[in-house]
C-alpha cells in the first residue's frame, strides 16, 4: 500500500506521501516516514492526494522517476524527496518533475543537487543527507565479543572480496556476504530487516564501498554516501572500505578504516586479532553519528524547509 503521513501547521496541514513501493526493497527510506510524523505530518493514502486542500504542503518520497509519474493530480504544493538521482536517471527525473511542478526538491546527494540545479526551470533544490533510525541499530556490545568477523551486505567489491575470502576461510573467520557481486543483497543475505540488524550488531567489521567503486558503469564517477555506512556505525561495527567525502563532511573526519590494497587480507586478519584496539574509534564514531545522522534530525530540517515554503506563499 502506498502511504503518507502529517498534522496542522497554522491554517495548513503538512503531509508526506511515500511512493517507494514494497518496504522490503527500500527499508532505510521508510524510516523517514515515522520521523516526519513526529514533526507534525499526517498520514494519507495515495488515493487521498487529489482531495488534499489547495496549497497544502505534500512531501513525496520517491526513488524512481516512474514513481513521480504515478502521482495523481493535486492542488497541494508538491515537494519531492528523491533518492538515487544518478547520471542515467537525471533525464527521467527532469521529465517527472516537470509534470508535478514542485516548489521545493529534496535530494540525498551533493551531485544530485548540482545536477538538478543546472535546470533553471526547477525550484530550489535542498541537500538532505541520508540517515539512520539510530535506536533500531544501536548496539554497545564490544567488538571482541562479536561472533561475525566480517560482514559484506549489499553490492560487493568483487576484486577486494576475491582477494580476502580465501584467507578468511583458512583462518576460520566467520564471513557473511551477499551471494552475488551484483546483488543489492539485503534480502538475499537477510530475510528481514531484523535479521540484518541482529547480524550487524554481532559483527566486528562491516565492509562499505561507495557504488562508484562497486557499480562504476551506473555511477559514472559519482561517489555516494549510502545507508550502509550509517547502519554500520550505529551498530558499533568497524567499517573497512572507502569513505565518501560526504561522510567526512557530515562527521568532520574519516571514520572508515581505509583498505590497504597492498595486503587487504593481512589487514583484516590483523584487525580481527585485536579488535579491542579499535573500540575507542568505533565508539567515537557511534556517538557522533547519534548526534548528526539520525532521521529525526533530517525530519526536523525538512519540516523547517516546508514551513518556510508555506510562509512565503501567504
Amino acid at each position: 500500500m502506498l502511504s503518507a503521513s502529517g498534522q496542522s501547521f497554522g491554517l495548513r496541514k503538512m503531509y508526506v506521501l511515500s511512493l517507494l513501493g514494497d518496504e522490503r526493497c527500500a527499508p532505510p527510506m521508510y524510516s523517514l516516514v515515522p520521523a516526519l510524523e513526529a514533526e507534525s505530518f499526517k498520514a494519507v493514502t495515495v488515493d487521498a492526494v487529489p482531495s488534499l486542500p489547495a496549497g497544502a504542503p505534500l512531501v513525496v518520497l520517491a526513488h524512481r522517476p516512474s514513481e513521480l509519474h504515478d502521482l495523481p493530480a493535486t492542488s497541494a504544493v508538491v515537494m519531492p524527496f528523491l533518492w538515487d538521482v544518478w547520471p542515467r536517471e537525471v533525464s527521467g527525473y527532469l521529465a517527472a518533475l516537470e509534470e508535478c511542478r514542485p516548489e521545493l526538491i529534496f535530494v540525498t546527494n551533493r551531485w544530485s543537487e548540482r545536477a538538478l540545479q543546472k535546470d533553471s526551470s526547477l525550484p530550489p533544490v535542498m541537500y538532505v543527507p541520508e540517515a539512520v533510525d539510530f535506536g533500531t541499530y544501536y548496539c554497545t556490545d564490544p567488538l571482541n565479543n562479536r561472533a561475525v568477523g566480517v560482514l559484506e551486505y549489499g553490492r560487493r567489491h568483487s576484486e577486494w572480496h576475491d582477494t580476502i575470502a580465501p584467507s578468511l576461510v583458512a583462518a576460520g573467520v566467520v564471513h557473511q556476504f551477499s551471494p552475488s557481486s551484483h546483488d543489492l543483497g539485503r534480502y538475499h543475505l537477510f530475510e528481514t530487516r531484523d535479521d540484518l540488524v541482529r547480524t550487524l550488531r554481532d559483527s566486528v567489521v562491516s565492509v562499505c564501498f561507495p557504488a562508484s567503486m562497486t557499480d562504476p558503469r551506473r555511477m559514472r564517477g559519482v561517489e555516494a554516501l549510502t545507508a550502509r555506512y550509517f547502519e554500520s556505525i550505529a551498530a558499533g561495527c568497524l567499517i573497512v572500505g572507502h569513505c565518501p567525502e560526504e561522510l567526512v563532511a557530515l562527521l568532520g573526519y574519516n571514520p572508515v578504516c581505509e583498505v590497504d590494497w597492498s595486503d587487504p587480507a593481512g589487514q583484516l586478519l590483523e584487525i580481527l586479532r585485536a579488535p579491542e584496539s579499535w573500540q575507542a574509534d568505533v565508539s567515537a564514531a557511534q556517538e557522533r553519528m547519534h548526534r548528526l545522522g539520525d532521521w529525526a534530525e533530517r525530519a526536523s530540517r525538512i519540516s523547517e524547509a516546508v514551513r518556510n515554503v508555506v510562509l512565503k506563499r501567504r
